[in-house]
């Protein structure tokens, strides 16, 4: 399989990406190393089954989003030593220590590596149970710890840290520090934040228990979730979150749309008087006129506008555009440069919305995507029939799933974890698999680390496989 040469991203602000992952005597057995593919942002881990390849995912999503459930694993799961390493040359290297007596599990002593300074410190499974416990008889049933210091309020989605919580409800200091994170750790996690997309992505439920979507949702995206949570089991699956988010998504940016043009259209006097906007010549106008023509005509298409109103009119040669424009230069400058400045708002939603329509469609054979501001998801049979998004076969869902996801749950800079993305596929789809997926997270500019028991994709982008299975010395 063919692919392109990789494509210059631009450094996201305050993000030190992740270049290499080192686990000595993992179960006893292995000594793995994996270092990651920066140029083409994709680096794939492949392995016979019991090397690791899961829990080494969930080893580096554990320190690096530091939640509260996840460092766990590196607790239960036996290994000598585990080390994560920067872009800039920053190191977090966990060893175990002896298993404790009681409440099972493994004591961590973790160094901290940070430019010319050194830190070590104890890390155990943060918080502790009894200490959310503890701080949970102070307050409000409403309350839940969420993850790194936070707690999220279930009744209207508010989120606050333990610091703010103990202030509200004066809760001991001894036992907020007990939920907070070590100061080291918070500068670890906040290097570069890791996202899971397990195997069980299919449900929102269950996702949100392992900590894989829940933690990077939106305040609007959680209440949006909750809400779908208490209605009907269908809409408990990941593809009906998927297809409200987007619907959501469109709201907003049709509401920023309206704004915009109000506010345009409230100063368009002024601004002609005081001639403050760049003037354009006739022949310009024209060809600008051609592309906010086209633009719109894909927005329609994508359903982010509902009418068609070409700028040009039907009809219309060039010839008489440029002898109507050639009279009024001044205006229709300002009115194209307004036009330019509202469609800006849909570039990205746009961007990601044909990548995303453009490659379901290509791979379904026989259903075709199509969204709508009202419904978001619509999938219509070859014979014509409607299809619910909770009804496509589980293959469909998963490869629905990543690619929204990628596209637009994702933050940039983030790394995204991604545990056996062939479930589910027929083996043309997991041929084709890493062309799709490398179409969205470049569009998003996060860097992925797969794991992957097939073949078809391990050998379709050697250059970034890293083999494991070899056993310790």
């Amino acid at each position: 399989m063919q692919h392109d040469e990789p494509e210059s991203r631009p450094k996201t602000a305050g993000v030190d990406r992740l270049r290499r992952v080192r686990v000595c005597s993992l179960f006893g057995i292995f000594d793995h190393e994996i270092p990651l593919n920066l140029d083409s942002r994709i680096t794939i881990i492949h392995g016979p089954n019991g090397v690791g390849k899961t829990v080494i995912l969930r080893m580096i999503h554990a320190l690096l989003s530091a939640g509260s459930t996840g460092i766990e694993v590196l607790t239960r799961v036996p290994f000598a030593e585990f080390e994560l390493e920067f872009e800039s040359g920053d190191r977090v290297v966990v060893n175990q220590g002896s298993e404790r007596s009681e409440g099972g599990g493994r004591d961590l002593h973790c160094e901290i590596h940070v430019g010319n300074t050194s830190t070590v410190i104890p890390l155990g499974v943060e918080p502790y149970a009894a200490a959310i416990r503890a701080v949970s008889e102070h307050i409000d049933d409403s309350w839940r710890y969420v993850r790194q210091g936070v707690w999220e309020d279930l009744r209207d989605g508010e989120i606050i840290s333990s610091e703010e919580l103990g202030r509200r409800y004066q809760v001991p200091e001894n036992l907020v520090r007990e939920v907070r994170l070590s100061p080291a750790i918070r500068e670890i996690s906040g290097k570069c934040r890791a996202r899971l997309i397990g195997t069980d992505r299919l449900l929102t439920e269950a996702r949100d228990i392992d900590g894989a979507l829940e933690p990077s949702l939106s305040h609007r995206s959680l209440l949006l979730r909750r809400r779908m949570m208490q209605r009907d089991e269908s809409k408990q699956k990941t593809i009906a979150f998927c297809s409200q988010d987007l619907t959501q998504r469109f709201r907003e940016a049709l509401s920023t749309y309206g704004s915009l043009t109000e506010q345009l259209d409230r100063s368009l006097v002024s601004r002609l008087l005081s001639k403050d906007h760049p003037r354009k010549t006739p022949e310009q106008l024209l060809a600008l006129f051609k592309d906010l023509d086209e633009k719109r005509r894909r927005l329609v298409n994508l359903g982010l506008l509902n009418v068609q109103e070409d700028l040009l009119g039907q009809g219309a040669s060039d010839e008489e555009v440029l002898d109507l424009v050639s009279n009024s230069t001044d205006v229709f400058s300002l009115y194209v440069h307004d036009m330019q400045r509202k469609l800006e708002v849909f570039d990205q939603l746009q961007t990601k919305l044909e990548i995303l329509i453009g490659r379901t469609n290509q791979r379904f054979q026989f259903k075709q995507l199509s969204i709508t501001r009202e419904n978001g998801f619509e999938f219509k049979s070859e014979a014509g029939a409607l299809v619910p998004a909770p009804d496509l076969s589980s293959g469909e869902q998963h490869e629905m799933i990543l690619l929204y996801e990628l596209l637009f749950i994702v933050e940039a800079g983030e790394l995204v974890l991604i545990d056996e993305p062939e479930i589910s596929l027929h083996l043309e789809w997991q041929m084709a698999l890493l062309d799709d997926l490398k179409a969205a997270f470049l569009a998003s500019n996060v860097d992925v680390l797969m794991a992957t028991h097939s073949p078809a994709i391990a050998r379709s982008m050697p250059e970034a496989l890293v083999s494991l299975g070899s056993r310790t010395d």
